[in-house]
């Protein structure tokens, strides 16, 4: 699966940099499936149009330094600190956050494409599109104490109206 997560950290940079520079990058989320030890060569995100083309000129790469570097992470662990020929060796199911330097492109409705290399040149495709994103919560709402509390008194059959 590919999809989109948001823009709250700063994880790379420009070009070949894999360090934060001071700027939020867009976030995807990638789940991928693979039923024997299989080399990942390479993941891309291209930015699209509603058809899947490409459109717009926004490339990020893990392996070609003709582009923006893509960041590619695994349980917080950085696969990548700027290009590389090959992202490793991975079996059975695997989770990556991959980051992207904001170039002005992560806004709803805007569409992006993750290419996955792997093995002896082989490729697949998935397609997401932005979706409008909620703002974070700055502030939670507590219940206060005049609140209306209702207390279980262990009997699965009942609840009472005071502690037990």
């Amino acid at each position: 699966s590919f999809t989109w997560v948001d823009k709250s950290a700063d994880k790379v940079g420009q070009w070949g940099s894999g360090r934060p520079e001071g700027t939020l990058d867009g976030r995807f989320g990638l789940q991928i499936i693979f039923t024997a030890p299989t080399e990942l060569t390479s993941i891309a995100i291209y930015s699209v149009n509603d058809a899947g083309a490409l459109a717009g000129g926004q490339v990020w790469h893990s392996k070609s330094s003709s582009y923006w570097m893509l960041g590619v992470f695994q349980q917080g662990r950085q696969l990548n600190a700027s290009h590389v020929k090959t992202l490793g060796t991975f079996n059975g199911r695997q989770t990556f956050d991959l980051y992207c330097n904001d170039s002005g492109w992560f806004k709803s409705g805007q569409n992006f494409l993750v290419e996955v290399e792997y093995g002896a040149g082989l490729k697949v495709t998935k397609m997401v599109k932005l979706s409008q994103t909620t703002p974070p919560v700055t502030q939670q709402n507590l219940p206060s104490v005049t609140d209306p509390v209702i207390y279980f008194n262990g009997n699965i059959a009942g609840v009472q109206n005071g502690p037990t």
